[in-house]
């Protein structure tokens, strides 16, 4: 005689047992994506920033656009000398570990290299008429996921002015000289311009944020003739801040600058 086989289907407790641990996992995985990453080992870290304004518990951390944490908590702090900055406590993935114990020593052009050039270059490429032996394709966005990405960048830029002008930031380490002195200023020229020109400065960084906040808009609404027309804006925001403190010398730059228009040296 065979004997009856149990089945799930036909079994209410077991049915309510593995229903209770799909929903339990589910939680699991939806509150740790909140707290870091599920199943990645983390690690905490603290850093004091100017300000707070526009972070909430739960942003994500990102490094060259790669998410590799979260903000924990946001805390006041109130200086020595009364003025108020926030403390954030983060959990970042041990894989970027360590980082720089004080990231107000990373440079002008480090800021640059790792953030705002790879951001930039990505961009420049994601809306791009392409020739080749087939002959001409149009690249643009179109998934989801190609479309997060640009917006990923792009909020790389809408950052970067804080950390670039942050006062005392070097131009650059000190082995670290100018490639072509007889066009391009020496770090510590760099370094003079920017403290006779500090509120100047400011506002040149604040064009590369309202640049990439335009840019951000055409992302959103997933238009890339308004995200191409964007990304010219970024370019002369760029352009305009590195004629006037790191190549003021090159003359075809500035013939370049003058014949595309918009761009203030």
């Amino acid at each position: 005689m065979r004997r009856g086989s149990s089945s799930i289907a036909a079994n209410p407790v077991l049915i309510g047992a593995a229903t209770t641990l799909v929903v339990l996992v589910a939680v699991f995985l939806a509150y740790n994506a909140n707290n870091g990453l599920p199943f990645v080992p983390t690690y905490s870290l603290t850093a004091d920033v100017p300000s707070a304004a526009n972070l909430v518990k739960g942003n994500e951390v990102r490094i060259g656009g790669t998410r590799v944490g979260v903000v924990d908590g946001i805390t006041p702090q109130r200086l020595a000398n009364g003025k108020v900055i926030a403390q954030l406590h983060m959990k970042l993935e041990t894989t970027v570990k360590p980082l720089p114990e004080d990231t107000s020593k990373l440079t002008i052009k480090d800021i640059m290299d790792s953030r705002v050039d790879p951001a930039g270059d990505f961009l420049f490429e994601s809306v791009v008429d392409v020739s080749d032996a087939k002959g001409i394709h149009h690249r643009q966005p179109h998934t989801a996921r190609q479309w997060a990405e640009v917006r990923r960048q792009i909020q790389i830029l809408i950052d970067a002015p804080d950390l670039i002008t942050l006062p005392g930031r070097k131009a650059a380490h000190p082995d670290e000289r100018s490639r072509n002195p007889a066009v391009e200023n020496q770090p510590e020229q760099v370094e003079r311009l920017i403290a006779a020109q500090r509120a100047d400065f400011v506002i040149r960084g604040g064009r590369l944020r309202d640049a990439a906040k335009v840019a951000m808009k055409a992302a959103d609404q997933k238009n890339p003739k308004a995200l191409f027309k964007a990304i010219s804006g970024i370019d002369k925001a760029c352009e305009s801040c590195h004629l006037h403190y790191w190549y003021p010398n090159e003359k075809r730059a500035h013939q370049a600058a003058d014949e595309e228009g918009g761009i203030i040296p």
